[in-house]
């Protein structure tokens, strides 16, 4: 049984908590909070605590869980590292390139287990789909759409949504991203935050992607859409028949492929458990969580330039 300790108790913490208390591979014993009143709402079988000083002191934590909003996790993210220590951090990894560098330095010197929570890489549906996309002959295009999620005080859309068809093209495409190109709206002057960002992504080998991710919308929709010359195949994980998955070859009917329904954040921690205990490979490792923050700042860069195309090294 693998011993974890949660640090932030809100929306996502909340849904760590649900999941571990039906899991037998891991554990949640100790949570930290900002607030006191946020501890006081949770069972008292957790060991409580408002320092992370504290929680780095106790020998028989084998993970960390950071789920705390993305502005905060690099300053969690390294001083815990900086410890050695095993960690799962929520997306994105930072919201700032030159901070998740820092934190890869870091993290170099005693490598440690870390895992970016890129959730979809481990949805029971993409993974299907990406098999299915290595069928796929002479890619036309690759487009993704994001809309309608609750809006956030301390970060803006890029970031919020951002990274999850950034680190789903990276996996699908396994390409460097050559540049980048993008246009911003901005709802309030008052909070200055992207809530709406329309994104063109050149990979070296010449495939493009579209992406539309915004808070606003009459209807949520997260979907994304691969065209070939033989077939389409779509994404869509707002579906809820257990069709999540469309395979459309021209002049034949829909075909939707099986997949397990069962939740993302399942696959999540039991492989950041078993990297733990097996040096299993981990999916979502802190390289891709660097790469996926490089091509948020270049996104972000580009926004606020006018869409300015920025070329990538």
């Amino acid at each position: 049984m693998m011993t974890l300790a949660l640090i932030g108790a809100g929306k996502w913490g909340q849904n760590y908590l649900q999941l571990t208390s039906q899991l037998n591979t891991c554990v949640i014993k100790y949570v930290c909070a900002q607030r006191q009143e946020t501890l006081k709402l949770l069972p008292d079988r957790y060991i409580k605590t408002l320092s992370i000083n504290d929680l780095a002191k106790k020998n028989d934590i084998d993970g960390f869980i950071i789920a705390t909003p993305g502005s905060t996790h690099f300053e969690i993210a390294k001083y815990l590292l900086s410890l050695g220590r095993n960690l799962l951090i929520e997306k994105p990894l930072t919201t700032d390139y030159n901070q998740a560098l820092i934190l890869q330095k870091i993290w170099q010197v005693k490598k440690p287990k870390v895992l970016v929570g890129h959730t979809y890489l481990y949805n029971p549906a993409y993974k299907i789909f990406k098999k299915l996309y290595k069928d796929v002959e002479a890619v036309k295009s690759i487009n993704f759409e994001g809309l309608s999620s609750p809006e956030r005080k301390d970060s803006s859309v890029i970031w919020d949504w951002g990274p999850h068809p950034i680190s789903m093209l990276i996996d699908l495409i396994k390409q460097p991203i050559k540049k980048v190109r993008a246009r911003g709206l901005i709802k309030s002057s008052n909070t200055k935050l992207y809530d709406k960002v329309y994104a063109t992504l050149q990979f070296i080998n010449g495939i493009k992607a579209s992406i539309h991710i915004s808070w606003q919308g009459s209807d949520k929709v997260r979907k994304l859409t691969v065209e070939g010359r033989d077939k389409k195949i779509e994404f869509d994980d707002t579906n809820t028949n257990q069709r999540k998955i469309l395979v459309q070859i021209p002049n034949n009917l829909p075909r939707y492929p099986n997949y397990k329904p069962e939740p993302a954040l399942n696959y999540e921690l039991l492989e950041f458990a078993a990297a733990i205990h097996s040096s299993k490979k981990i999916t979502s490792d802190i390289n891709l969580g660097v790469k996926v923050t490089r091509i948020l700042s270049a996104i972000e860069q580009s926004a606020a330039n006018n869409s300015k195309l920025v070329k990538l090294d």
